[in-house]
């Protein structure tokens, strides 16, 4: 049986919708074109603010990905809007950190994805730099122009089995307090984190700041790798959930 992998939706507003209500739930084809050549089975989760309903989508799953998208708002990581932020959507900041809490009982694997990483870490305590303007590549999304380097032993390293590879990159935030609870795995030149995982024992909660479903696209084979990585896990049984309540779960994240 492939693994049915839930891929976490945006919320977009089509400016040519005439007719019918222009606020979509939008996911682009890329993550879903990667999923399948990995090997997995994708599904697109919409954004919703009802959290009983959201673990129970995710009870039905294998694992989750949660995808680029706009910022997330300062207000979620103890800091005030600065002039360079971009524009929030607090419903899907929501709805990731609902999904996220979700995931972390289940025990189910997480990949983030640009913004999925920045909410990987502020929903376990962490905190963003707001602003990054030099990380933001001028090249074609599908051009990797960027070396990164990986943590000898990590998820990323055993994933690519090279310590060092070449990404693109959109963004302009970034971790500036890691998470406790998890491993910085991924470096820029210049020491901004550009991957992270989890340490606890039994997890596999993973995020990269760079985009590797446009270069899986391409076949890129790093990027084929991480998603192989990843869709291999979800397929693997998970172990019997430990009966945590939803506070004691709230009071871990928050460390």
């Amino acid at each position: 049986m492939k693994p049915i992998i839930g891929i976490a939706a945006n919320l977009l507003a089509d400016r040519h919708e005439r007719v019918k209500n222009p606020v979509k739930h939008a996911v682009e084809q890329d993550y879903v074109q990667a999923i399948r050549q990995a090997g997995g089975i994708p599904v697109v989760i919409p954004v919703q603010a009802d959290c009983e309903a959201i673990r129970q989508i995710a009870a039905r799953v294998d694992g989750i990905i949660l995808i680029g998208g706009s910022d997330i708002n300062p207000v979620l990581y103890r800091q005030k809007s600065s002039k360079t932020s971009g524009r929030v959507y607090p419903l899907v900041d929501q709805f990731y950190l609902d999904l996220i809490q979700a995931a972390d009982e289940l025990q189910l694997p997480v990949l983030g994805i640009c913004k999925g990483l920045q909410a990987l870490n502020v929903a376990f305590g962490g905190t963003l730099h707001q602003h990054l303007p030099a990380h933001v590549q001028d090249k074609p999304m599908q051009q990797a122009t960027h070396r990164v380097l990986l943590k000898e032993g990590s998820v990323l390293e055993q994933a690519v089995q090279d310590r060092e590879i070449l990404v693109n990159s959109f963004h302009h935030q970034a971790i500036r307090d890691l998470a406790a609870g998890f491993d910085a795995i991924a470096f820029d030149p210049d020491g901004v984190i550009e991957g992270i995982q989890r340490t606890e024992p039994g997890s596999w909660m993973t995020g990269v700041q760079w985009h590797p479903e446009i270069l899986a696209r391409h076949r890129d084979s790093a990027s084929c790798a991480l998603f192989r990585a990843f869709v291999t896990r979800c397929a693997e049984p998970r172990k019997p959930q430990q009966d945590v309540a939803p506070e004691q779960q709230r009071q871990k994240r928050r460390g």
